[in-house]
């Protein structure tokens, strides 16, 4: 190995010209992984604001399907807007981020995440139409405000309980791997310096040595 680097330095003073176009592309490749290192620096920590600034909070009520009859018999409820769930940062980070990432179980959770609160907002999307007919409530029918309700019991069954509910166990599985993400400090700086990815390496040395 030292006589390798001997060699290298051996050609370099030889080749002065030749040396500093080495130099040049080693600058060059240091500062291109530098502007990835940023672009991932943010796109993590966008990750993290959606999640605790933005989703956390309509995840703050558990809706388990013993609260389903109760969803039923509040009229009032059955009358408020529910708001959907925004996912700029999810969407982005699918869209620019996949391969920043040294976790590859991220990308799977993003994506489910992405899904899920599909889902969540389609249901509220449904339940919308209903609020917004001004003839649905003015002589609402039994079958109609049964649907209605059947629609407000789907979307708070997404949301789900402490440990169900598609949008609350995708949350929690996305932060479970940004967490990997954000603690690995090795794997992401040899990441930065090489480009190369050895997390499942890492992950099969913890497993089986």
């Amino acid at each position: 190995m030292m006589e390798t680097i001997n060699s290298i330095f051996v050609i370099i003073r030889q080749h002065p010209a030749g040396s500093s176009v080495v130099i040049t592309a080693i600058v060059a490749w240091i500062i291109y992984r530098l502007g990835i290192w940023h672009t991932r620096g943010s796109i993590l920590n966008a990750i993290q604001a959606e999640l605790d600034e933005g989703i956390q909070y309509w995840l703050r009520t558990d809706w388990p399907d013993s609260r389903s009859q109760e969803i039923r018999e509040d009229k009032e409820l059955l009358r408020k807007i529910v708001f959907k769930i925004e996912s700029v940062a999810i969407d982005n980070s699918i869209a620019t981020g996949g391969s920043l990432f040294t976790n590859p179980e991220l990308i799977k959770a993003l994506i489910s995440a992405k899904q899920a609160l599909s889902n969540f907002n389609q249901g509220v999307d449904l339940h919308h139409d209903f609020l917004s007919n001004a003839e649905v409530w003015d002589s609402i029918k039994p079958e109609i405000k049964k649907r209605v309700e059947d629609l407000l019991v789907v979307v708070h069954k997404l949301i789900g309980g402490e440990h169900d509910g598609q949008a609350r166990t995708a949350y929690l599985s996305l932060r479970k791997e940004l967490e990997k993400e954000k603690k690995s400090k090795v794997l992401p700086f040899i990441w930065l310096l090489t480009g190369l990815n050895f997390f499942r390496l890492k992950q099969f040395i913890c497993k089986y040595l």
